[in-house]
Formats: C-alpha cells, structure tokens, sequence
C-alpha cells in the first residue's frame, strides 16, 4: 500500500460560498447586459469544420425509376455525368500483393516529386488520383508504371473498364532510355526501329517528339 502526505497544496482549501447580489440600479444592469458571452457549442463545431466542407454538397435526392422487366434502366445522361466527374482521376494498381495506403502515398510523393499536390484514395485494389494541376496529372502519365518497394504500380488514366483490365492485365509498358541516338534516327520512325529492337514501341514522351532531350 502506497502512503501519501497530505497537505494545503494537495487539497487547496474550499472557498466559502459567495452569494451574489442583485443589481439595484439600471447602471448596473446595463453594466453587466454587455459584457461579452461565452460562445455556443455548436458554434465550435462549425468552425472547426474544413474550408471546403461547405462548398461541398452532401444531398442526395430521389429519382423516378425505369423498371422494365425487372430491370432498371439507368439514364445515359447520368452515366455520361458520372465519367465526366471521374474522368480527371489516374489510378494505380498492384500486379502483386498490395502494400499499405501510408506507403504507397508516401514513396510516390518522392518518386513523382510534383509541383502541386495529389489527393489520393483507394478501394480493395485500385488506388485513385486527382491532382492539383493538369501538368502533375501529364508528367505521371508520361512516366507511367513505376517500382513501390520491388513490386510493379502500373499507372493508367481512368476509363469505365478500369476494374476488368486490371484483371486482364497481360503486357506492361515500360520507358526506355535511348542514349547517343544518332540525329538521322532521331525521328517518329528512326525511334520505332530502334526500339523494335527490344520490344513493341508504343510512343514516345512530348520532349523527345519535339526534340528538347
């Protein structure tokens, strides 16, 4: 059993009851009617709410349904909607076991080394990401499939069929560097025969079309 010692600084000494007195005179209600009040609870709350959580629309509304045999016919101006919205995401995936999203995010921010930001989400398999500006989005394209930790992230844009190809995936692109071109060669078909060499050329980034590198 532990003892411990009790004194004034342990227990403060109580303070006796103070009774307040009433205002007798109009001064002293008016004195006391404009000193400020302590904010609200829910005053708080709304303030420690994110800038762009009102900009954000929350509602969901009712829709008439189509059923026609059992089956609801989804509008084609609802989907079209939809691609448009998701349209400006790329996502990545695994050929292999997935690592973990903190990882993922993390080694990627080294790897692309953006300008801007990326906002990035994932489900069961698919990563998801929107970025900041339309030249980040373009340069992660342009570089395509990287290596997280020794396993393939294959890049893509988004498409509607992105979960089948996933699951079908049988080639990879892959950049390859090709060094002391001679000039003649450096041209659309120059480039497609050496590259022939080793594979299937596909295309070439916007800085070697315009002969910047």
């Amino acid at each position: 059993m532990a003892t411990m010692s009790v004194n004034n600084q342990n227990f403060p000494p109580l303070q006796s009851a103070v009774i307040e007195s009433v205002p007798t005179n109009i001064e002293e209600r008016e004195t006391l009617s404009t000193q400020p009040h302590p904010p609200a609870w829910s005053a708080l709350f709304q303030a420690s709410k994110p800038p762009s959580f009102s900009s954000l629309s929350t509602s969901l509304h009712k829709f008439d349904m189509e059923i026609v045999n059992g089956i609801t016919h989804i509008p084609l101006d609802l989907v079209m909607k939809g691609v448009t919205e998701w349209d400006e995401y790329v996502v990545g995936f695994f050929l292999e076991r997935r690592l973990p999203f903190l990882t993922v995010r993390n080694l990627l921010r080294k790897r692309w080394n953006l300008k801007g930001d990326f906002e990035m989400v994932a489900d069961e398999e698919i990563y998801y990401f929107k970025f900041s500006n339309d030249k980040d989005k373009k340069k992660v394209l342009e570089t395509g499939s990287v290596y997280i930790s020794g396993r393939c992230f294959v890049i893509s844009k988004w498409s509607q069929d992105i979960e089948r190809r996933r699951n079908s995936v049988q080639l990879i692109p892959i950049w390859v560097n090709l060094y002391n071109v001679p000039k003649e060669l450096w041209t659309g078909d120059g480039l497609s025969f050496l590259a022939s060499r080793i594979g299937i050329p596909v295309s070439m980034d916007e800085a070697t079309a315009q002969k910047k590198r």
